[in-house]
């Protein structure tokens, strides 16, 4: 018969008729509707993102010869990160961190620019930006991942003598800026980095680990909505560029939940090789999102 009968409540088939209501019921009835029924693990494309860079995906990045031209955005907003300048365009390499492609900026002038004025809405809107990259050298000063410093007000760094990660939202830089892991810095180590902003707060994370809160951010944290360029690798203003390895870039421009914030954290680790990295009471500590 091959069909669903309406009127019975079963499913039927050449061989047997099965009860709609019970769970192979169900499962036969999905399968025919998609044609599979299986485990999808959780990623970015199952919530709105602002921005969306990753280097696994060999789709979404454009070469000349060795280098990076083009980095698209799979945000779906249209953000690609480029960069025409030969000498300034980050290095590819493939199959590099856990079996996945990578990005390597040199810490000198290697940088990718996002034309946007919306970004992160200017304001005191909620944001997330999470990161999750190897700083390769150990230095005195401070390493970019993204920026919009010469028109706004925020930059996220990493590095210091002793500071691993850091977020600088303008005006606070020499006082109350977010420091994100303090202690000696270390060379060659993978972080993931989450800084969520939620009813006045910014919330420093690394490695799902609460870091640092800021309170008093909201009357200097006003990224201008006349800004035009955000800069990956580096910042127009200083330099300050990223000694770094970076896997993946991720910007939401809404509220972020305690959730979703542990869902990008566990994502990010086991797609990149960092579970290690999770404390033992993270919900994706031993499970994948």
């Amino acid at each position: 018969m091959g069909r669903i009968s309406h009127n019975s409540g079963y499913i039927g088939s050449d061989q047997r008729r099965t009860k709609a209501g019970s769970y192979d019921g169900r499962k036969h009835y999905l399968e025919r509707i998609s044609g599979e029924f299986s485990y999808q693990a959780w990623s970015p494309s199952l919530i709105t993102t602002a921005l969306w860079l990753d280097a696994a995906d060999a789709s979404t990045i454009t070469l000349n010869g060795s280098t990076v031209s083009q980095w698209n955005d799979k945000s779906g907003n249209g953000r690609n990160a480029t960069q025409a300048t030969a000498l300034q365009q980050p290095t590819y390499t493939s199959n590099s961190q856990n079996g996945y492609d990578i990005i390597s900026f040199d810490g000198s002038n290697d940088n990718l620019d996002i034309s946007s004025t919306t970004l992160i809405t200017s304001g005191n809107s909620n944001f997330g930006v999470f990161a999750a990259y190897k700083a390769k050298v150990a230095t005195s000063g401070y390493g970019t991942i993204l920026s919009n410093y010469s028109t706004g007000n925020f930059q996220l760094l990493f590095g210091g003598q002793t500071v691993a990660a850091y977020l600088a939202p303008w005006g606070l830089y020499n006082n109350a800026s977010l420091d994100l892991d303090s202690g000696n810095y270390t060379q060659n180590l993978n972080w993931i980095i989450s800084c969520v902003r939620t009813s006045g707060l910014i919330t420093g994370y690394t490695n799902g680990t609460t870091k640092n809160i800021v309170s008093n951010i909201a009357s200097v944290y006003t990224v201008a909505n006349t800004q035009s360029v955000w800069t990956v690798g580096a910042n127009t203003v200083n330099g300050e560029a990223g000694n770094m390895d970076l896997y993946e870039l991720i910007v939401i421009n809404e509220t972020v939940s305690t959730d979703t914030r542990e869902r990008i954290e566990g994502y990010l680790a086991y797609k990149w090789g960092l579970t290690a990295n999770l404390p033992n009471d993270h919900p994706y500590k031993n499970k994948q999102p």
